[in-house]
Parts: C-alpha cells; sequence; structure tokens
C-alpha cells in the first residue's frame, strides 16, 4: 500500500516540534507528509502568502489562533475564511481537510469557538472535509481541560499526539 501524502497549513500548532501533531500523522507508511508552511506566530492570511504548489493527496489546514487575538479578524481582507480558501486553491491538492483550532485557557477561547464555527460551516459547504480532533481535550467553555496543554494555548506532547492520530485517521479518510 502506498501512503497517502499530504501537505500542512498552519502556525505554530503545524510548526513547533512540541506541539506539532505532524509527528503522529505521518508515520510513513500510511500518510506521509511531504510538505506545506507553517510559521509560528503567523495569522492565516500569512500562511495563505506563504503557500506553494505542493505533489500532496490531501491539504491540511489548521489556521486561526493568532488571528482570534487580533481585533482585525473581521476585516474582509484578513477574513481567515479567504485565507483559508486561498491556501487549499493554491496548494494544488485535489482533497482538503479543514482541522478546528485548539481550546485556549485565554481571554479568546470565546472568539476561538466562533470562528472554529464559522470555518467549521464555510468548510462544509464549500464541501471540504472538516475535523475537530480537540473535542476529548476541550471543556464546555472553550478551554483546555487539565493534562492537555502547558501553556493554554498549544497541546502538550499527549494532547499533540492524540491529535495526530485522529488527523492521520481523517487524512485518509479524505483520500
Amino acid at each position: 500500500m502506498t501512503a497517502i501524502t499530504f501537505s500542512a497549513y498552519g502556525d505554530s500548532l503545524t510548526a513547533s516540534p512540541a506541539s506539532s501533531w505532524i509527528a503522529t500523522a505521518s508515520d510513513g507508511t500510511q500518510c506521509e507528509h511531504v510538505g506545506g508552511f507553517a510559521r509560528g506566530g503567523y495569522r492565516s492570511y500569512q500562511v495563505a502568502a506563504g503557500v506553494t504548489p505542493c505533489t500532496a493527496d490531501v491539504t491540511v489546514v489548521m489556521v486561526g489562533t493568532n488571528d482570534v487575538s487580533s481585533p482585525r479578524w473581521r476585516v474582509p481582507l484578513l477574513d481567515p475564511l479567504h485565507a483559508i480558501r486561498d491556501i487549499i486553491v493554491n496548494s494544488g491538492a485535489s482533497r482538503a481537510l479543514v482541522v478546528a483550532m485548539p481550546p485556549r485557557n485565554d481571554g479568546y477561547h470565546a472568539e476561538a469557538d466562533q470562528l472554529n464555527t464559522d470555518i467549521r460551516n464555510y468548510a462544509i459547504g464549500m464541501g471540504w472535509m472538516w475535523v475537530d480532533p480537540w473535542t476529548t481535550m476541550r471543556t464546555s467553555d472553550g478551554k483546555f481541560r487539565a493534562g492537555w496543554s502547558t501553556d493554554g494555548i498549544h497541546p502538550n506532547t499527549l494532547g499533540a499526539s492524540r491529535a495526530g492520530h485522529w488527523l492521520r485517521y481523517m487524512i485518509q479518510a479524505a483520500k
């Protein structure tokens, strides 16, 4: 069996070795990470600006974490929904998987929940797959449950691993 290839686009949740789900999702046999663009601290429009075409089967997009702490996230030019569209269209993959932002333990958890809802509705409306691998780590008020994050923004190693397992399964389903 040939591994399904995926490209990953996002911020520190995708780029950082300590909190990234990629190491678990990319096992080399079932799924293989072959590129993408991710930078810590980047907002969705900045990630979209860094996209180059990739030969992956599936494009995985997880953005928005840095957008919700900015009062400009609802400005149409910087709208995360348009950035997600641009990332998917410009990546060149035939399939897309849009991923929810993880919980937040700061003052922006309500904004993150609202943006997740907007992203979910947009992704489904566009015919893309949507997944929230953080559901078991999220409290009813949008925060990390105890034991899943060290800083309240990024998952710890266990949380990233659990999300990676979910995402590997969903990448396979997207193909």
